[in-house]
């Protein structure tokens, strides 16, 4: 269970760090979900012409990797996305 928290974490971190790149999130990128980053993602969500839930669903992800080298981190290689739901509270531990 630890490394799939890892992995969990890891994907935050990218996320945090690329709102960043777009100017929605100000804060450290450490792997944690709290409100800051589900203001950045509501923020972005607007941008994005989605509904503004503050949660990183895959389609929201997609949108923000797009044409991003960071992309490449989420692929999957069974051919799935990679992605997954990230909202306040994920943590590495789930």
């Amino acid at each position: 269970m630890k490394q799939k928290g890892s992995i969990i974490t890891k994907k935050i971190g990218a996320l945090q760090k690329r709102l960043a790149e777009l100017g929605y999130y100000n804060g450290k990128a450490d792997g944690g979900y709290g409100p800051m980053m589900v203001a950045a993602v509501k923020k972005a969500q607007v941008d994005f012409g989605m509904e503004q839930s503050g949660i990183a669903t895959s389609e929201f992800q997609q949108r923000a990797f797009a044409s991003a080298a960071d992309a490449a981190e989420f692929v999957d290689p069974t051919g799935g996305t990679g992605y997954v739901i990230l909202q306040r509270g994920s943590k590495g531990e789930d």
